[in-house]
């Protein structure tokens, strides 16, 4: 009996690390050489629409290295394959949130590998998330250590993982119990949201009490 194929058969990882993705804003897929990371790669980007950067390619490497922060910026979610050769992308975080506003007095960033690690005093509750959101949402970022004391607990934070096909007053109606409600989610996640109509999948959003 012949057997014809077309294409590649599905990988069984697909659906888990598509899964994570609507999870966790950062995923990092790691595996021994030669076994089809880049392939993968490539194909959950084009999955969630994502740009996908080669930092094996020198000129990429080099502009990278030349300006980070372009890689930081921008309203889709990046995969960066070969994200090591170029670690000095992940020092743009600091850089991405001074702009954002987020340059508190004693706030401390450190950047060791893919873990960023944020510490000192926020003048509240609200400022304290919006700075865990916004370092977690750098492509490259694999978690965020909160060290970061307020003079206001306040009541535990609620985040909300956009996956494929949300809107805002969608993820509204689902936290909030309604839909009206979507430009307060809007303003809890001012400046890193520009634009109620631009979310993309992986985006972790702050969902006000």
């Amino acid at each position: 009996m012949t057997h014809s194929f077309s294409g590649l058969k599905p990988r069984r990882l697909t659906s888990v690390a598509l899964e994570r993705l609507s999870e966790d804003p950062v995923v990092v897929l790691e595996g021994p050489r030669s076994v089809g990371k880049s392939t993968l790669l490539a194909e959950l980007a084009r999955a969630v629409g994502a740009d996908l950067l080669d930092l094996d390619d020198p000129a990429t490497q080099e502009a990278v290295a030349r300006d980070p922060s372009t890689f930081v910026n921008g309203p889709r979610p990046v995969f960066i394959d070969e994200y090591q050769k170029a670690p000095i992308v992940l020092d743009a975080i600091k850089a991405e949130l001074q702009g954002l506003g987020f340059d508190a007095p004693g706030m401390d960033i450190q950047v060791q590998g893919d873990v960023v690690t944020v510490s000192g005093t926020a003048p509240d509750a609200a400022t304290r998330e919006k700075i865990i959101l916004a370092a977690g949402n750098v492509a490259g970022v694999a978690s965020v250590q909160d060290a970061i004391t307020t003079a206001d607990a306040g009541p535990d934070p609620q985040f909300y993982t956009v996956v494929h096909g949300d809107t805002l007053s969608g993820i509204a109606q689902k936290t909030m119990g309604a839909a009206s409600k979507y430009p307060a989610i809007f303003e809890a996640n001012k400046p890193m949201l520009k634009d109620p109509n631009k979310i993309y999948p992986g985006q972790v959003l702050r969902i006000p009490s």
